[in-house]
């Protein structure tokens, strides 16, 4: 079900409860839009997020016909009281026509520090996905535009 908000329409990709291990969740993206919200749940509601709690990493799996491809560019997570927006744009070499079936993996890191922290203080989130919106944002080149028809005289004028 779709969240609508003033930032857009987000779509639901799904709940997960990372692990040391990658955790998939369950939906493909559908649109090549690059927004995330991440909303995280504590396992723990009387502390929130107030004590720490172990960082966790969010990644791409790409699908393409029979073969698949797992992004390099991992981003940290910390798990935090309010809703968290990131962006996570397409890898360059497969931004071609056309993108490939996308899903996402978060797994907890493998840190000593953050595995003392896992034994008591686990978390969940919850990724949405922005479907619709006006936004423009800095990793797409804005539509140029229009001139007017003052400006297009101006030139005409100029050029003489």
């Amino acid at each position: 079900m779709a969240v609508v908000d003033s930032f857009g329409v987000w779509e639901n990709l799904g709940v997960v409860r990372p692990t040391f291990d990658w955790q998939i969740l369950p939906l493909f993206t559908n649109s090549p839009t690059t927004a995330l919200r991440i909303i995280y749940f504590s396992e723990v509601p009387e502390a929130g997020f107030n004590a720490r709690h172990p960082w966790g990493y969010l990644r791409g799996v790409y699908f393409s016909g029979s073969s698949y491809w797992f992004d390099r560019n991992w981003l940290r997570l910390y798990p935090k009281d309010e809703p968290e927006i990131l962006q996570y744009p397409y890898p360059p070499d497969l931004m071609n026509d056309p993108l490939p079936q996308r899903q996402y993996q978060v797994k907890l890191s493998d840190s000593r520090y953050a595995r003392r922290l896992a034994i008591d203080r686990r978390w969940s989130c919850q990724l949405l996905e922005k479907i619709d919106s006006n936004v423009t944002y800095p990793t797409q080149e804005p539509a140029p535009e229009p001139a007017s028809e003052t400006t297009r005289i101006f030139r005409l004028f100029r050029r003489q």
